[in-house]
């Protein structure tokens, strides 16, 4: 059904007083469940009708917190979701194609909407200077990267803006869980583009020299 309007009254005269009042009571009961502002919204209540699977829709638009969709295992081709409109999912989402979610903070998590995150909070944002970035607060790490096995490769200790990375303590018979820096095949030449407060390395592997560059590149042959 695309949508209902309702038709002339009952004529009481043919169908009685009675009858009329309560036919036409219910039909436009029907009528006002069709209105586009104070319709039924799909919320799951009583007279509010249930959420709409997503398998039911292809292309369109979400109108704010309007219309709860249930995605269990099923495709929202191509559908636009305008203000702040909350789906409540069923299992896990997953898109052939891009996802693009406006505003400056895209996607918050652990109940994250803006300032300073808590314990648990995190968000990922995209910004004009920065690109995307990622913020996250926890009782350890604020963030970290781990490998597909769980292990972390990348942290940044609570509160701190130290980075820690590789897989720490590793044996001597370690073959993987290393930092790796560029290569040259010789002494480097090229001036670094400056990143205030960091200083750019390259280790030559033709003579065994590690290059740190500062105001020029400096050597160490230590390593030879």
């Amino acid at each position: 059904m695309t949508g209902y309007t309702k038709q002339a009254p009952f004529n009481s005269a043919l169908f009685g007083t009675t009858l009329w009042f309560s036919v036409n009571t219910e039909f436009t009961n029907i009528s006002n469940a069709f209105n586009a502002t104070s319709g039924h919204t799909h919320d799951g209540t009583s007279g509010g009708g249930g959420p709409i699977s997503a398998s039911s829709i292809t292309t369109g638009t979400l109108p704010d917190a309007q219309i709860p969709v249930t995605l269990t295992g099923h495709t929202l081709a191509s559908s636009t979701l305008s203000g702040t409109t909350t789906l409540p999912v069923s299992g896990s989402i997953t898109s052939a194609g891009a996802i693009s979610l406006g505003g400056s903070n895209i996607i918050g998590v652990g109940g994250y909407t803006s300032g300073v995150p808590t314990n648990g909070q995190g968000g990922l944002f995209a910004t004009a200077t920065d690109g995307v970035r990622i913020l996250g607060a926890g009782s350890t790490n604020d963030a970290i990267i781990t490998n597909k096995f769980g292990n972390i490769v990348v942290q940044i200790p609570t509160g701190t803006r130290s980075v820690a990375l590789g897989l720490g303590l590793l044996s001597t018979a370690a073959i993987t869980g290393f930092v790796y820096i560029p290569t040259v095949p010789g002494t480097p030449t090229g001036t670094p583009v400056t990143i205030s407060g960091f200083v750019p390395m390259a280790y030559d592997t033709t003579t065994n020299t590690l290059y740190i560059y500062n105001g020029g590149w400096k050597s160490s042959s230590v390593f030879g």
